[in-house]
Protein backbone atom coordinates (compact mmCIF):
# COMPACT_ATOMS: atom_id res chain seq x y z
CA UNK A 1 0.00 0.00 0.00
CA UNK A 2 2.88 2.11 0.81
CA UNK A 3 4.92 2.07 -2.32
CA UNK A 4 1.34 2.72 -4.08
CA UNK A 5 0.97 5.75 -2.28
CA UNK A 6 3.84 7.07 -2.42
CA UNK A 7 3.99 6.37 -6.26
CA UNK A 8 1.36 8.33 -6.79
CA UNK A 9 2.06 11.03 -4.47
CA UNK A 10 5.05 11.85 -5.95
CA UNK A 11 3.30 11.40 -9.80
CA UNK A 12 1.14 14.10 -8.25
CA UNK A 13 2.87 16.15 -5.85
CA UNK A 14 2.48 19.93 -7.38
CA UNK A 15 -1.34 19.11 -6.97
CA UNK A 16 -1.94 17.07 -4.01
CA UNK A 17 1.13 18.44 -1.39
CA UNK A 18 1.81 21.84 0.13
CA UNK A 19 -1.97 22.79 -0.17
CA UNK A 20 -4.20 24.60 3.17
CA UNK A 21 -6.71 22.92 5.26
CA UNK A 22 -9.80 23.96 3.56
CA UNK A 23 -13.05 23.30 5.10
CA UNK A 24 -15.64 20.92 3.20
CA UNK A 25 -19.28 21.68 2.41
CA UNK A 26 -22.03 19.08 3.07
CA UNK A 27 -21.81 15.68 1.37
CA UNK A 28 -17.71 16.41 1.30
CA UNK A 29 -17.94 18.70 -1.59
CA UNK A 30 -14.24 20.46 -1.07
CA UNK A 31 -14.52 24.04 -0.88
CA UNK A 32 -11.75 25.82 -3.25
CA UNK A 33 -9.52 28.57 -1.97
CA UNK A 34 -8.74 31.74 -4.34
CA UNK A 35 -6.21 30.00 -6.51
CA UNK A 36 -9.21 27.42 -7.74
CA UNK A 37 -6.83 24.42 -7.29
CA UNK A 38 -9.07 21.82 -7.38
CA UNK A 39 -7.31 18.79 -5.30
CA UNK A 40 -7.74 20.45 -1.91
CA UNK A 41 -10.50 17.66 -1.49
CA UNK A 42 -6.99 15.48 -0.33
CA UNK A 43 -6.65 18.33 2.64
CA UNK A 44 -9.99 18.39 3.06
CA UNK A 45 -12.10 16.10 5.12
CA UNK A 46 -16.18 15.91 6.38
CA UNK A 47 -17.29 17.13 9.24
CA UNK A 48 -19.21 14.68 11.77
CA UNK A 49 -21.48 17.39 13.85
CA UNK A 50 -19.65 20.37 12.33
CA UNK A 51 -16.41 19.13 13.83
CA UNK A 52 -13.21 19.31 11.90
CA UNK A 53 -11.78 15.98 11.13
CA UNK A 54 -8.25 15.61 12.29
CA UNK A 55 -6.66 13.22 9.67
CA UNK A 56 -3.77 14.26 8.42
CA UNK A 57 -3.03 13.73 4.53
CA UNK A 58 -1.24 10.50 4.40
CA UNK A 59 -4.15 9.00 6.52
CA UNK A 60 -6.60 10.88 4.08
CA UNK A 61 -4.15 8.71 1.18
CA UNK A 62 -4.60 5.55 2.99
CA UNK A 63 -8.30 5.88 3.74
CA UNK A 64 -8.87 6.59 0.45
CA UNK A 65 -6.37 3.43 -0.49
CA UNK A 66 -8.38 1.06 0.84
CA UNK A 67 -12.08 2.63 0.30
CA UNK A 68 -11.05 2.74 -3.17
CA UNK A 69 -10.04 -1.18 -4.01
CA UNK A 70 -13.10 -1.81 -1.44
CA UNK A 71 -11.52 -3.14 1.60
CA UNK A 72 -14.25 -3.82 4.34
CA UNK A 73 -15.02 -0.97 6.93
CA UNK A 74 -14.72 -3.41 9.99
CA UNK A 75 -11.01 -4.37 8.48
CA UNK A 76 -9.80 -0.70 8.21
CA UNK A 77 -10.91 0.12 11.31
CA UNK A 78 -9.18 -3.02 12.50
CA UNK A 79 -6.11 -1.77 11.03
CA UNK A 80 -5.92 1.66 11.09
CA UNK A 81 -8.20 3.09 13.84
CA UNK A 82 -10.26 5.01 12.13
CA UNK A 83 -13.76 5.75 13.43
CA UNK A 84 -16.59 4.03 11.72
CA UNK A 85 -17.93 7.50 11.32
CA UNK A 86 -14.86 8.92 9.17
CA UNK A 87 -14.69 5.81 7.53
CA UNK A 88 -18.62 6.03 6.35
CA UNK A 89 -18.44 9.59 5.41
CA UNK A 90 -15.33 8.73 3.66
CA UNK A 91 -16.58 6.29 1.41
CA UNK A 92 -19.68 8.35 0.83
CA UNK A 93 -17.15 11.45 -0.87
CA UNK A 94 -15.18 8.81 -2.61
CA UNK A 95 -17.85 7.55 -4.33
CA UNK A 96 -19.61 10.88 -5.13
CA UNK A 97 -16.43 11.55 -6.43
CA UNK A 98 -16.99 8.81 -9.07
CA UNK A 99 -20.20 9.92 -9.37
CA UNK A 100 -19.22 13.45 -10.59
CA UNK A 101 -16.19 11.78 -12.61
CA UNK A 102 -19.35 9.54 -14.63
CA UNK A 103 -21.69 12.54 -15.05
CA UNK A 104 -18.60 14.44 -16.83
CA UNK A 105 -17.21 11.59 -19.17
CA UNK A 106 -19.93 10.04 -19.81
CA UNK A 107 -21.00 9.33 -23.36
CA UNK A 108 -24.06 7.62 -25.09
CA UNK A 109 -23.61 3.89 -26.87
CA UNK A 110 -24.56 2.33 -30.35
CA UNK A 111 -24.98 4.06 -33.32
CA UNK A 112 -25.14 2.19 -36.49
CA UNK A 113 -23.91 -0.76 -36.89
CA UNK A 114 -23.81 -1.21 -33.47
CA UNK A 115 -25.93 -3.47 -30.96
CA UNK A 116 -27.05 -2.33 -27.79
CA UNK A 117 -28.54 -5.36 -25.43
CA UNK A 118 -31.24 -3.65 -22.88
CA UNK A 119 -32.97 -5.02 -19.99
CA UNK A 120 -34.87 -3.58 -16.53
CA UNK A 121 -33.86 -4.89 -13.02
CA UNK A 122 -35.31 -4.83 -9.48
CA UNK A 123 -32.67 -4.33 -6.92
CA UNK A 124 -33.98 -5.29 -3.47
CA UNK A 125 -33.48 -7.45 -0.53
CA UNK A 126 -35.36 -10.28 -0.35
CA UNK A 127 -38.14 -11.25 2.38
CA UNK A 128 -36.31 -14.32 4.55
CA UNK A 129 -34.14 -14.68 1.53
CA UNK A 130 -36.53 -16.12 -0.77
CA UNK A 131 -39.25 -15.13 -3.13
CA UNK A 132 -39.82 -11.82 -5.02
CA UNK A 133 -38.08 -8.73 -3.88
CA UNK A 134 -40.80 -6.55 -1.41
CA UNK A 135 -38.72 -3.50 -1.78
CA UNK A 136 -36.07 -1.79 -3.80
CA UNK A 137 -35.41 -0.02 -6.83
CA UNK A 138 -35.60 -0.41 -10.34
CA UNK A 139 -32.92 0.08 -12.12
CA UNK A 140 -32.05 0.53 -16.41
CA UNK A 141 -29.41 -0.58 -18.09
CA UNK A 142 -28.05 -1.30 -21.34
CA UNK A 143 -23.90 -3.01 -22.77
CA UNK A 144 -22.99 -2.21 -26.25
CA UNK A 145 -21.92 -5.85 -27.31
CA UNK A 146 -19.13 -4.30 -30.00
CA UNK A 147 -17.13 -2.49 -26.69
CA UNK A 148 -18.69 -3.55 -23.38
CA UNK A 149 -19.99 0.19 -22.64
CA UNK A 150 -22.46 -0.03 -20.30
CA UNK A 151 -24.98 2.57 -18.99
CA UNK A 152 -26.93 1.90 -15.77
CA UNK A 153 -29.42 4.03 -14.64
CA UNK A 154 -31.87 4.27 -11.14
CA UNK A 155 -35.30 4.55 -12.43
CA UNK A 156 -38.85 4.66 -10.09
CA UNK A 157 -40.52 2.42 -12.62
CA UNK A 158 -40.41 0.22 -15.69
CA UNK A 159 -42.84 1.89 -17.31
CA UNK A 160 -42.85 2.55 -20.89
CA UNK A 161 -42.71 6.57 -20.73
CA UNK A 162 -40.40 6.08 -17.76
CA UNK A 163 -37.78 3.84 -19.80
CA UNK A 164 -37.97 5.78 -23.25
CA UNK A 165 -37.20 9.29 -21.92
CA UNK A 166 -34.00 7.29 -20.32
CA UNK A 167 -33.26 5.84 -23.27
CA UNK A 168 -32.26 8.62 -26.12
CA UNK A 169 -29.85 10.02 -23.56
CA UNK A 170 -27.98 6.92 -23.32
CA UNK A 171 -28.02 5.53 -26.82
CA UNK A 172 -27.65 6.73 -30.12
CA UNK A 173 -30.34 6.29 -32.93
CA UNK A 174 -29.67 3.77 -35.61
CA UNK A 175 -28.24 1.50 -32.59
CA UNK A 176 -29.90 -2.39 -33.01
CA UNK A 177 -31.54 -2.81 -30.21
CA UNK A 178 -31.78 -6.51 -29.12
CA UNK A 179 -34.36 -6.73 -25.50
CA UNK A 180 -37.07 -9.32 -24.02
CA UNK A 181 -40.43 -9.16 -24.93
CA UNK A 182 -41.32 -6.59 -22.45
CA UNK A 183 -44.45 -4.28 -23.61
CA UNK A 184 -42.36 -1.41 -22.89
CA UNK A 185 -40.27 -1.82 -25.74
CA UNK A 186 -42.99 -2.07 -28.43
CA UNK A 187 -42.48 0.90 -30.39
CA UNK A 188 -38.73 1.28 -30.34
CA UNK A 189 -38.39 1.75 -33.79
CA UNK A 190 -40.43 5.23 -33.56
CA UNK A 191 -37.99 6.22 -31.55
CA UNK A 192 -34.94 5.33 -34.14
CA UNK A 193 -33.79 2.22 -33.44
CA UNK A 194 -33.78 -1.01 -34.56
CA UNK A 195 -35.32 -3.93 -32.45
CA UNK A 196 -35.20 -7.71 -31.97
CA UNK A 197 -36.23 -9.12 -29.12
CA UNK A 198 -35.85 -12.64 -27.24
CA UNK A 199 -38.80 -14.37 -25.60
CA UNK A 200 -37.23 -15.55 -22.56
CA UNK A 201 -40.53 -17.94 -21.67
CA UNK A 202 -39.37 -19.70 -24.50
CA UNK A 203 -35.78 -20.06 -24.64
CA UNK A 204 -32.42 -17.77 -24.24
CA UNK A 205 -32.39 -16.86 -27.50
CA UNK A 206 -34.36 -16.48 -30.28
CA UNK A 207 -33.25 -19.38 -32.72
CA UNK A 208 -34.39 -17.66 -36.23
CA UNK A 209 -32.55 -14.29 -35.69
CA UNK A 210 -30.04 -15.27 -32.99
CA UNK A 211 -30.91 -13.00 -31.13
CA UNK A 212 -30.47 -12.93 -27.21
CA UNK A 213 -29.63 -10.52 -23.94
CA UNK A 214 -27.12 -12.68 -22.56
CA UNK A 215 -24.34 -10.16 -22.10
CA UNK A 216 -26.77 -7.38 -20.04
CA UNK A 217 -28.16 -10.32 -17.88
CA UNK A 218 -24.47 -11.47 -16.93
CA UNK A 219 -24.21 -7.34 -15.95
CA UNK A 220 -27.23 -7.81 -13.60
CA UNK A 221 -25.67 -10.47 -12.18
CA UNK A 222 -22.50 -8.98 -11.85
CA UNK A 223 -23.59 -5.72 -10.20
CA UNK A 224 -25.57 -7.52 -7.74
CA UNK A 225 -23.06 -9.45 -6.39
CA UNK A 226 -21.28 -5.95 -6.45
CA UNK A 227 -24.19 -3.99 -4.75
CA UNK A 228 -24.74 -4.06 -0.59
CA UNK A 229 -28.09 -6.07 -0.23
CA UNK A 230 -29.01 -4.07 2.44
CA UNK A 231 -28.73 -0.48 0.83
CA UNK A 232 -31.34 1.72 1.41
CA UNK A 233 -32.83 2.84 -2.12
CA UNK A 234 -31.08 6.43 -2.26
CA UNK A 235 -27.65 4.89 -2.18
CA UNK A 236 -28.18 3.36 -5.66
CA UNK A 237 -26.96 6.18 -7.43
CA UNK A 238 -24.08 6.36 -5.98
CA UNK A 239 -23.17 2.63 -5.75
CA UNK A 240 -24.18 1.96 -9.40
CA UNK A 241 -21.53 4.75 -9.88
CA UNK A 242 -18.72 3.00 -7.83
CA UNK A 243 -19.14 -0.12 -9.98
CA UNK A 244 -19.71 1.70 -13.26
CA UNK A 245 -15.94 3.12 -12.20
CA UNK A 246 -14.32 -0.39 -11.58
CA UNK A 247 -16.01 -1.64 -14.74
CA UNK A 248 -14.40 1.14 -16.42
CA UNK A 249 -11.26 0.69 -14.69
CA UNK A 250 -11.29 -3.34 -15.65
CA UNK A 251 -11.95 -2.47 -19.03
CA UNK A 252 -9.33 0.21 -19.54
CA UNK A 253 -6.82 -2.09 -17.94
CA UNK A 254 -6.07 0.61 -15.20
CA UNK A 255 -5.24 0.79 -11.17
CA UNK A 256 -8.23 1.98 -9.39
CA UNK A 257 -6.64 3.79 -6.93
CA UNK A 258 -4.21 5.20 -9.76
CA UNK A 259 -7.66 6.63 -11.93
CA UNK A 260 -9.26 7.53 -8.58
CA UNK A 261 -6.34 10.04 -7.33
CA UNK A 262 -6.08 11.49 -11.22
CA UNK A 263 -9.80 12.17 -11.43
CA UNK A 264 -10.13 13.57 -8.72
CA UNK A 265 -6.68 15.69 -9.80
CA UNK A 266 -7.85 16.60 -12.76
CA UNK A 267 -11.58 17.48 -11.80
CA UNK A 268 -12.62 21.23 -11.14
CA UNK A 269 -14.57 21.46 -8.10
CA UNK A 270 -15.59 24.42 -8.36
CA UNK A 271 -17.49 23.82 -11.50
CA UNK A 272 -19.76 20.91 -9.73
CA UNK A 273 -22.87 21.30 -8.77
CA UNK A 274 -24.17 20.00 -5.38
CA UNK A 275 -25.79 16.80 -5.62
CA UNK A 276 -29.66 16.52 -4.75
CA UNK A 277 -30.18 15.29 -0.95
CA UNK A 278 -31.99 12.21 -1.94
CA UNK A 279 -29.37 10.45 -5.11
CA UNK A 280 -31.68 7.70 -5.98
CA UNK A 281 -34.08 10.04 -7.35
CA UNK A 282 -33.16 11.20 -10.75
Amino acid sequence: MVDAITTVIEKYQRRLINMPYVPATTYGRAALGKDGVANELFLTFLFSDKEQSNLNFMEVMILTYDIVRRVPAHIIQQGHQFGSKTIADWDQFCREAMLVYLECCSEKIGGPNKTVEIDESKFGRRKYHRGHPVKGQWVFGGVERESGKTFLVPVPDRAADTLMDVLPVWVEPGTNIISDCWAAYRNLEAHGYTHQTVNHSIGFADLRTGAHTNTIESTWRHVKAFLNPYNRQTDYLYTLAEYMFHARCRTQGVDAFNAFIKLAADTDWSAVAPLNDEPGAT
